[in-house]
């Protein structure tokens, strides 16, 4: 039977990553020097397998990494369902400075009744990734793409890992580093039985963890 492999890489870092600040939907920040250096010496390092096709999330960090990881792919499909969770309030401020907010304490210890003010409802981003990566995966069956890169950011690697990723996980251990990721395997009938599909490795490959760049 056919699979497919999709490379999920995360974005590389942005000023704001940098800086240590929520930087969701509404902050389209590019790359910073020290970021384009990052995937570099992944580049370097590690390998990128080849992708027939680039999937992207809208913001111009994502867009900025796939040019870079993947120059000889010329096109970029953009996936608006596989953008950042919108942080509202919360958005491009650091954790020192929504310190004492009581709505940021719930958001961040995951309680079940916590809300992002002015922001996206957890609920309705899980929605959207989920309907980003069923798109994903059905183009590439329909167009016979058996290997594709996917590049978005760190949240919804986490987010759809631990919703359809084998082996489960919870989400938190699914982090992983700027320009790193996980390679996934998608076999149509566990895809169409059960809505998963298997982690077969760690993105670029030869990396033997998914944050080789910490501490570096």
């Amino acid at each position: 039977m056919k699979t497919y492999k999709v490379h999920l890489i995360r974005h590389g870092l942005t000023q704001g990553n940098l800086d240590g600040r929520y930087v969701g939907a509404r902050t389209d920040l590019p790359l910073c020097p020290e970021g384009v250096a990052r995937l570099r010496r992944l580049q370097e390092d590690y390998d990128y397998p080849a992708a027939d096709k680039l999937y992207v999330a809208p913001h111009l960090r994502c867009r900025q990494t796939a040019h870079l990881l993947y120059p000889g792919v010329a096109e970029q499909e953009v996936m608006e369902e596989l953008g950042e969770l919108d942080f509202g309030r919360f958005e491009g401020k650091t954790l020192e400075e929504l310190k004492g907010d009581p709505d940021f304490e719930k958001f961040a210890a995951g309680s079940p009744d916590a809300f992002i003010p002015d922001g996206e409802e957890i609920e309705e981003f899980a929605a959207r990734c989920t309907l980003g990566i069923r798109t994903v995966i059905e183009d590439m069956m329909k167009g016979g793409v058996e290997s594709a890169a996917v590049v978005v950011p760190g949240g919804v690697i986490m987010g759809l890992l631990a919703a359809f990723g084998y082996p489960r996980k919870r989400q938190l251990e699914w982090h992983c580093d700027d320009g790193c990721g996980y390679t996934l395997l998608v076999t149509p009938q566990l895809w169409q039985a059960a809505q998963a599909f298997e982690v077969i490795g760690i993105m670029p490959h030869g990396a033997q963890t998914p944050t080789p760049l910490s501490g570096r």
